[in-house]
């Protein structure tokens, strides 16, 4: 992380704390490698929450997307993959995005007669 980044961590919220500290490899990289970008990134994060919550959510549909595709045509290996997210996507999609939570519990019945 660049050091914006640092300095940012040690006065974030608890629930930016525990986003950052159970990032994914991906997430990690995209943090590190996007630095320049840092400040309109952490203009997303607390302490108000509410415009980070907006931008979560908006990487949630396309997170959520993707696993459509990848339940679509990957149906074999679906429980695997939901149960396996990085604890971002989960984070993500059962505790910030209601139509994430809809996808996900109304796919995988799909997925089930799919797979039958």
């Amino acid at each position: 992380m660049c050091l914006l980044c640092v300095l940012y961590v040690s006065y974030m919220c608890p629930i930016c704390v525990i986003y950052v500290s159970s990032m994914c490899p991906l997430c990690v990289l995209h943090v590190s490698y996007m630095c320049p970008l840092c400040v309109l990134y952490v203009s997303y994060m607390c302490p108000t929450c509410v415009l980070y919550v907006s931008y979560m959510y908006s990487i949630c549909v396309l997170y959520v997307s993707y696993i459509f595709l990848y339940v679509s045509y990957m149906c074999l290996l679906c429980f695997l993959y939901v149960f396996s997210m990085c604890p971002l996507g989960v984070f993500y999609v059962f505790s910030m995005c209601p139509l994430g939570v809809f996808y996900v519990f109304s796919m995988c019945p799909i997925c089930v007669l799919y797979v039958s």
